[in-house]
């Protein structure tokens, strides 16, 4: 069968807990797909809504495919320890973690140079995602950040977005606060062209007008600076 299929650039794989050990033979036949192509370019791991834990090797047979892999997406899973071959790509410059029950440490891709980095619906750390930032630095150009929580430390965040992160061209951010230090940031990102902020603040019952005039002001404000930006 891998003689056959050693062609493949994009895999997805659909991973449920309802896997045994004991299917031995579905696993080695998974391993020995992924070590057998040439050219291995962008990977996909949905798990469950349980988020599996064990992965039987699979996510390891990545180090196989070091040299190719340029972009990562993990879905519905538990962090465990294979994923730290992630740390040996470092050619991998897209990855998305979406849905996982906790943060993936993004410590492992300290070596990496990701530029475009989607973390959506887990639980987001201001400060381990800000220095992580500050290592893509000038590589990363495409972020989004969504979760149901607010994010802690938010101010944490953006100065370092600020300070080394100027090439960013899409953001899509939620439940940050509209604060005077967002303004300085989104003004000094002179490449932006795609911009979603979202928050609480956004809900408009049962506030007074004043409030909302306030609110639309603050609007107005962030149109002028990319404005100005463009300049």
């Amino acid at each position: 069968m891998a003689k056959n299929t050693m062609k493949i650039n994009t895999l997805e794989l659909e991973f449920e807990n309802k896997y045994h050990e004991d299917e031995k033979e579905f696993f080695h036949t998974l391993i020995w797909i992924i070590k057998s192509q040439d050219q291995l370019k962008q990977f996909g791991l949905i798990g469950g809504e349980k988020c599996p834990t064990k992965f039987y090797g699979i996510i390891s047979a990545l180090e196989s495919q070091k040299s190719s892999l340029q972009e990562v997406i993990i879905d519905y899973c538990a962090f465990s320890t294979e994923f730290e071959v992630l740390k040996n790509c470092k050619n991998l410059e897209i990855l998305h973690i979406r849905y996982c029950d906790y943060m993936i440490p993004l410590k492992i891709l300290d070596y990496n140079k990701i530029n475009t980095l989607e973390v959506v619906d887990c639980p987001i750390d201001s400060k381990d995602i800000a220095l992580i930032l500050e290592k893509f630095g000038i590589s990363l150009q495409r972020l989004k950040l969504v979760s149901d929580d607010k994010i802690q430390e938010e101010s944490l965040l953006l100065e370092v977005l600020k300070s080394f992160c100027p090439n960013i061209t899409y953001l899509n951010i939620s439940n940050i606060e509209f604060s005077t230090q967002l303004l300085e940031f989104i003004g000094n990102l002179q490449k932006l062209q795609f911009l979603t902020l979202s928050s609480l603040w956004c809900i408009v019952d049962d506030i007074s007008e004043e409030e909302l005039k306030k609110r639309a002001y603050f609007v107005s404000t962030i149109a002028n600076v990319i404005k100005l930006a463009k300049l």
